[in-house]
């Protein structure tokens, strides 16, 4: 079996095509870095609270809720970070609520 011989036939053309992907390499690399740092970033702080026989989720998501946030949206939350599946909480049970 022959193997083909390649030639550069135009060398402004060969450096043109290794400098488009030298930058498209080096622009791929920075945007999985920059996501990354990105994600990394972003590191919640969790407050541990203890259920009082008055509280509720709607009580306690309305006393950590900015003021930009749905309350429907802080109970969500909550009920996703300690893993609840109804709305029924129980006087002393432990809660772990995002802050800041």
């Amino acid at each position: 079996m022959r193997r083909a011989h390649y030639r550069i036939t135009s060398p402004v053309r060969f450096f043109t095509f290794i400098l488009f992907v030298v930058v498209l390499t080096v622009f791929g690399l920075s945007t999985v870095i920059s996501a990354n740092s990105a994600e990394a970033a972003t590191v919640n702080t969790y407050k541990q609270i203890t259920v009082q026989s008055n509280d509720s989720l709607w009580s306690i998501a309305d006393d950590y809720c900015d003021e930009s946030e749905d309350v429907r949206d802080k109970i969500d939350e909550l009920k996703e970070i300690n893993d609840l599946s109804g709305d029924e909480l129980q006087a002393g049970d432990v809660l772990f609520v995002p802050v800041g």
